[in-house]
């Protein structure tokens, strides 16, 4: 912000980096320079948007996966955010497959995003019905990915399109659907407003709803706690102006890749603690003394 600051007045970015400013001093001063409108005021014609998180729990084979892959270490991450896919009775696919099944009966399209491949939107390939033909990925060409939305569109026997969050978030539009599923949450709240986006824009009729399916006691309750706690810091002091209320958070907010790094490294350190509290807790369950 600095930097964008001493492109548009100079004097002012050397006053901020000067010293110390009180989140009320800082909006005051940045009034000048600093406006940014809702959404919701520009395109008051959007229909409604609901979010609902589904919180589940980890069966035992899947807990076991997730604390093996914790213990592999800053590398076993990825095999941690789709531990909730590992296994049968996965309560997430349990989920989606609700949401799909009342979807289908009320006329509703589905997309789901996810950020993998494997262990996710190829497991869901194989549990769900009404798929489009392709799962939107890196792995087909643009052409392809809007022939598939084109098709899933006018199809009404397909009502659920998979795809990959940095693939089908940007670019397309997908209004043919209203219901959005995000499998696990991201490490950028960005990437998951950009995937948003593609159903709730404008020419968009329907109710949009987006469900974020996300695990008790893992890693994704780490990464929303500690993406709340960023973006309420950032809301302190940059959110609002005194000329115009800011985006909503999850519009505005962004981390760089730099501060994604540090989310992450935060985010294993807090799952490390976590693994270690429930073995001393189990170790004490089964002392004699109790």
């Amino acid at each position: 912000m600095l930097h964008l600051i001493n492109m548009l007045n100079p004097a002012l970015a050397n006053k901020l980096e000067s010293r110390y400013h009180s989140s009320k001093d800082l909006k005051i001063k940045l009034s000048t320079i600093y406006l940014r409108r809702k959404r919701k005021e520009v395109l008051d014609e959007l229909p409604e948007l609901e979010t609902i998180e589904l919180w589940s729990q980890f069966t035992p084979i899947q807990q076991q996966f997730y604390d093996e892959s914790l213990l592999d270490g800053p590398g076993g991450i990825m095999r941690m955010r789709r531990a909730a896919f590992f296994g049968n009775d996965s309560k997430k696919i349990l989920q989606i497959l609700e949401i799909c099944k009342e979807a289908k009966e009320t006329g509703q399209k589905v997309i789901i995003f996810s950020f993998f491949k494997e262990g996710v939107l190829y497991r869901l390939q194989d549990e769900l019905k009404h798929l489009a033909h392709f799962i939107i990925s890196g792995d087909i060409s643009p052409k392809q990915r809007q022939e598939t939305i084109d098709e899933f569109s006018k199809d009404p026997n397909q009502t659920v399109l998979l795809s990959q969050i940095d693939a089908g978030g940007v670019g397309l539009n997908i209004q043919a659907a209203n219901i959005v599923i995000l499998c696990e949450p991201q490490w950028k709240p960005s990437t998951e407003q950009q995937a948003i986006s593609r159903v709730y824009r404008m020419g968009q009729s329907r109710k949009v709803i987006v469900y974020r399916l996300l695990t008790e006691e893992s890693i994704d309750e780490s990464i929303v706690k500690l993406l709340s706690e960023k973006i309420e810091l950032f809301n302190k002091y940059a959110n609002d102006s005194s000329i115009a209320e800011a985006f909503e958070k999850s519009e505005v907010f962004e981390i760089s890749n730099t501060e994604e790094k540090k989310l992450k490294q935060e985010v294993f350190e807090l799952e490390k603690k976590r693994l270690a509290l429930r073995k001393s807790n189990t170790i004490n369950s089964n002392s004699p003394n109790n």
